[in-house]
């Protein structure tokens, strides 16, 4: 029965996180018919075999969700705002006890009051009458045999189905439309799909994932240790290390895609972190998505999930106007906020957008002197996009007043250290009084890295292969001054920034830059003066502790071929320290500055 109630709790969990879109969409009449079917059968599952495997609790107010659901299906119009934020609400109540009996947590769980609710809103639905009788073809919840592989599970469950909880149903059969009675199973699932594709899905705890991804990472420093042994020994030997690193590689492209999950679930508590504080500030919004099929780190999910509702929330709060600001801007009634994700090279995208006011610098200026975050001085020099990055300040708000949703200024600056704790970078774009842009960039995967192993004087580098667009050799002709104190290099009738590496790691043996790098550097182009470049290497992202975490233009570091630790550097990081004139980091200062 364990073993049974465990298999029941990551299903429900599954159909949980399906149904949050489907309770979003609801609001869409064109959707109801089908997201109320997709609700519906959930709610079902969980009242039949959840009774079946002891949960009987749950099983009570799953048929309480059921008699209301059973009455909105066969009238769609009835789904009104009051309906869905009522089922978004028992979706929660559902999820807080699934991880009670996930973590076996003995403590009651009270949803007296919102079963009340549930009634009551039945009540009404029904005009006062009492709820229908269910469909009988579905009184009884299906259950596959490839679902169960337990005898003893099985057991438990014959106990339970003479009285009718319990449907077996043999396991090729196809439920949703059973073909004539003398089509064998096999025949029918040919006839619709014109072949028969049996996928096997195992569920693995994700210590094991993880312990197989530590043994890749292992193994990439060993393959580079050797091939940096057996550069230029016999051929045979070196055709057989080129094959161990093809191998490696392939091995740690499908390690890594089992780490990989898409960002849909993430991307749909935005939006209902978005309509329900909508609701509660009386702004009325559209939020739309894109591009939410897109992969990330499972890891990196789960740490995004607070940064991106904060962000939500102060577009919502601090950027859409209310419906006299939009109506005097002239602007449509009801607000736009986007949400965006995709890939460029190695990393992922997200963007998070509205239609609102924009940032405004005199305001941000105001606050910023009022809490002494900038001095007079500094903030006539300050350029617009340096006064926009002062929302990222601790202790910064533009709030009048502080409220249970901002004002206290809290939060932006936990949202960018949360983000770089991820080796990840934030930048925003805002234009007053059309809106604001902030955009997050992150590496597909935290662990392993494709770099091009460079020199800053004697001292190596890895540079990450994704940010690289060119290498060219340094022809200082090329280099021209555009403004006192800065220059740019000139390739290809285009101006790039140029950043001087040597100096700006300060390295202890500085040699003349002899090559040209241009790199994305958060979406501005830069050039990087570099000395040499050592060759291509892959390598393992190694954290760094705190004498060096907050060393802006470095990312992580790597242990090399030959035993030696290079600093990784961080494109986006040194881009932004150069436009501020600011030093990024000794190049000295990592070889004790690693974390095992």
């Amino acid at each position: 029965m364990e073993e049974l109630q465990r298999d029941f709790l990551g299903e429900v969990t599954f159909l949980l996180e399906q149904c949050e879109e489907s309770y979003l969409r609801l609001e869409n009449p064109e959707l109801r018919e089908e997201e109320l079917g997709k609700i519906f059968r959930m709610a079902h599952s969980m009242k039949g075999t959840g009774a079946a495997v002891g949960f009987t609790d749950l099983a009570e107010f799953a048929h309480k969700v059921e008699d209301c659901l059973t009455v909105l299906r066969n009238n769609t119009a009835l789904v009104s705002t009051e309906v869905v934020t009522l089922l978004l609400r028992c979706g929660d109540a559902f999820k807080v006890r699934i991880e009670q009996l996930k973590r076996k947590d003995q403590a009651p769980w009270n949803v007296a009051a919102l079963e009340a609710e549930v009634q009551a809103i039945l009540r009404k639905l029904q005009g006062g009458e009492a709820p229908a009788p269910e469909v009988a073809v579905e009184a009884a919840e299906e259950l596959h045999p490839d679902s169960i592989s337990n005898d003893a599970a099985w057991e438990a469950l014959a106990t339970q189905a003479h009285v009718g909880i319990l449907k077996v149903v043999p396991a090729a059969t196809s439920v949703s439309a059973p073909g004539p009675a003398s089509a064998s199973p096999s025949s029918a699932a040919v006839a619709a799909t014109g072949s028969t594709i049996k996928r096997e899905v195992l569920k693995i705890d994700s210590e094991r994932v993880e312990s197989v991804l530590n043994l890749v990472g292992e193994l990439v420093v060993l393959k580079s240790q050797l091939i940096n042994k057996c550069a230029g020994a016999d051929p045979q030997l070196n055709q057989l290390v080129s094959l161990v690193d093809k191998t490696i590689r392939e091995l740690q492209d499908k390690t890594l895609s089992m780490r990989v999950t898409p960002l849909k679930s993430l991307f749909l508590k935005t939006q209902r972190v978005v309509r329900d504080l909508a609701l509660k500030l009386g702004k009325p919004v559209e939020f739309v998505m894109e591009g939410e099929d897109t992969e990330i780190d499972r890891g990196m999910v789960d740490a995004l999930a607070d940064p991106l509702m904060h962000l939500a929330r102060n577009s919502l709060d601090h950027g859409i106007e209310n419906a006299a600001g939009r109506s005097s801007a002239a602007k449509p009634d009801k607000g736009m906020i986007y949400l965006r994700a995709y890939q460029r090279g190695g990393r992922i995208l997200i963007e998070l957008s509205d239609d609102g006011k924009g940032l405004q610098r005199e305001r941000i200026l105001s606050k910023a002197l009022e809490r002494g975050i900038v001095s007079a001085a500094a903030a006539q020099e300050m350029s617009d996009r340096q006064v926009q990055a002062l929302i990222f300040a601790a202790g910064f708000s533009t709030a009048e007043q502080v409220t249970d949703v901002s004002g206290r200024g809290v939060g932006m600056d936990v949202v960018k250290t949360q983000v770089e704790k991820l080796k990840g970078s934030i930048d925003i774009e805002s234009v007053p009084g059309v809106g604001t842009l902030i955009r997050l960039s992150l590496p597909m995967t935290t662990s392993i890295l494709d770099g091009m192993l460079v020199k800053l004087g004697d001292e190596p580098f890895i540079l990450p292969m994704e940010n690289i667009r060119e290498l060219v050799d340094l022809d200082e002709s090329q280099i021209v001054e555009v403004v006192t104190g800065k220059s740019a290099w000139r390739h290809r009738d285009r101006l790039y920034p140029v950043v001087d590496m040597q100096n700006g790691f300060r390295s202890g043996r500085l040699g003349r830059p002899k090559l040209v790098a241009i790199v994305d550097g958060g979406g501005r182009e830069v050039a990087l003066l570099l000395s040499a470049v050592a060759g291509q290497s892959q390598v393992v992202l190694k954290s760094l502790d705190d004498r060096l975490r907050a060393c802006r233009g470095v990312s992580g570091a790597a242990i090399l071929g030959d035993g030696k630790v290079a600093l990784v550097l961080d494109t986006a990081g040194i881009s932004q320290a150069a436009s501020e004139e600011s030093t990024v980091c000794r190049a000295d200062a990592g070889r004790s500055g690693v974390a095992a």
